[in-house]
């Protein structure tokens, strides 16, 4: 949704349900396209979430501050490949969030093709974006998976197609100091090089973390990862959590996309793009 819409209408409130077995869910309106659904569940709970395209399903995983102690208690839930997959990972946090995510879209896919455990492999398309196999019948989810320190964080849609990312401000701490202002402005658009270095010293990190989870999510939403040049599209770095792709890529106009930021906690930065169809 662009801000141009947003400001011509009144915002809707935000509803929460009351927390279940399967965590709490929190409903955001929108001016345009699915609702949002956030989904909060902590492991082992895995949710349990009935797709719709009335909505776009994302969920938040809280890993726990040691992810890797559960790697042992995921193994049934994914397939082989992706268990053997995990034993290349030196950190056994980094395999726990990576089983962790393939377990999450297990669950819910299963639950939508009423075949429980579901453990067929992925398809990719042509830059490694995990897919839907295309023997599945009937079928047509589209989906997004990231995750960082504790949170693994994935979102669903039957209607268009959405992009999530989620990353801790402890990976970026620095980068956007002075020092390498050179290098950011070569990999942001100028104008968004500019924003967060005007920011102030001890509010720069953050401000670089927002634009990148927000572009991060924008070119995931596209499918094509980080093939497609940062500078092509801009995003707002400010704080304000919706509306805030500026300047949308040139073969996806801006009216097509809902862009909001999601609340995970104080150490982490978590954005989600949604782009009609």
């Amino acid at each position: 949704m662009c801000s141009q819409r947003r400001s011509e209408r009144e915002r809707r409130p935000l509803t929460v349900s009351p927390s279940t077995s399967s965590g709490q869910t929190e409903t955001h309106d929108s001016p345009i396209g699915p609702t949002l659904r956030l989904h909060r569940v902590r492991w082992p709970v895995l949710p349990r979430i009935v797709l719709s395209p009335e909505h776009i399903d994302c969920v938040l995983l809280d890993a726990g501050a040691q992810p890797g102690a559960v790697c042992g208690a995921i193994r049934q839930r994914v397939s082989p490949q992706e268990w053997q997959q995990a034993q290349r990972y030196r950190q056994p946090d980094d395999a726990a969030r990576h089983l962790l995510g393939r377990a999450l879209l297990r669950q819910v896919f299963g639950d939508h093709l009423g075949r429980s455990p579901w453990l067929t492999d992925f398809a990719r398309n042509p830059w490694g974006k995990p897919l839907l196999p295309h023997d599945v019948p009937g079928v047509a989810v589209h989906f997004n998976l990231s995750h960082s320190g504790r949170w693994v964080v994935a979102a669903f849609s039957l209607m268009g197609t959405p992009g999530v990312d989620v990353e801790r401000l402890a990976s970026v701490a620095g980068v956007a100091h002075a020092s390498v202002s050179t290098e950011l402005a070569g990999q942001l658009h100028p104008a968004e090089a500019a924003e967060v270095l005007a920011a102030p010293p001890e509010a720069r990190d953050r401000a670089f973390l927002r634009c990148w989870v927000r572009k991060e999510a924008v070119l995931k939403a596209l499918g094509e990862g980080l093939s497609r040049p940062l500078a092509s599209f801009r995003v707002r770095c400010s704080s304000a959590p919706d509306d805030w792709l500026l300047q949308a890529p040139a073969d996806a106009p801006l009216a097509r996309w809902q862009c909001r930021d999601v609340a995970v906690d104080a150490g982490h930065a978590c954005s989600l793009a949604w782009l009609a169809p």
